[in-house]
């Protein structure tokens, strides 16, 4: 699940397992909302979540999505270490 978050300003992704904690590479997210793209500003793993501070960006028809497109592969399972899978036009409510 991936959910828009006007004020403050930012997008929270949930992830179905635990997250090992801390900043991530912000370039390699990217939002589209509302007939915008917004650039990542910053990435931060926290639980099961990682929160993407968004600032203003220019027009960008299309639907309600979020990217993550690794390398690097910086979110990553808190149990095992592993990688999660990339993330490519997920739903954006």
């Amino acid at each position: 699940m991936a959910t828009w978050i006007p004020f403050p300003p930012k997008v929270v992704v949930t992830f179905n397992m635990w997250l090992a904690p801390g900043p991530l590479d912000p370039s390699i997210w990217s939002i589209r909302y509302g007939g915008n793209s917004y650039p990542v500003a910053a990435a931060t793993a926290l639980t099961n979540e990682v929160t993407l501070a968004y600032g203003a960006g220019p027009p960008d028809p299309g639907p309600d999505v979020v990217n993550w497109l690794p390398p690097p592969y910086d979110v990553r399972s808190l149990a095992r270490g592993t990688p999660a899978t990339a993330i490519l036009d997920f739903p954006l409510t």
